[in-house]
C-alpha cells in the first residue's frame, strides 16, 4: 500500500473543497442581510438631526 504524497492529498482536498456549494445560499443570504443592515444604519445617521429637529418642534408646539 502506498502513501499519497502531500502535495496530492492537499490538491486533492482543495479541488474538493473548492466544488462543495452547501451552505452557498445561507452565505449569500448574510451578506444580502449585512448590506441592508448598512443601508439602515447609514440613512438613520444621516438623517438622525432631521428627525430629532423635527421631534424638538413638535415638543415645542405642544402646549
Amino acid at each position: 500500500m502506498r502513501i499519497a504524497p502531500m502535495d496530492t492529498r492537499l490538491r486533492s482536498a482543495v479541488l474538493r473543497f473548492a466544488g462543495d456549494t452547501r451552505g452557498a445560499t445561507a452565505i449569500e443570504y448574510s451578506l444580502v442581510a449585512g448590506g441592508v443592515a448598512c443601508a439602515i444604519a447609514t440613512t438613520i445617521t444621516m438623517l438622525g438631526g432631521s428627525v430629532q429637529a423635527m421631534w424638538t418642534a413638535v415638543k415645542d408646539a405642544l402646549p
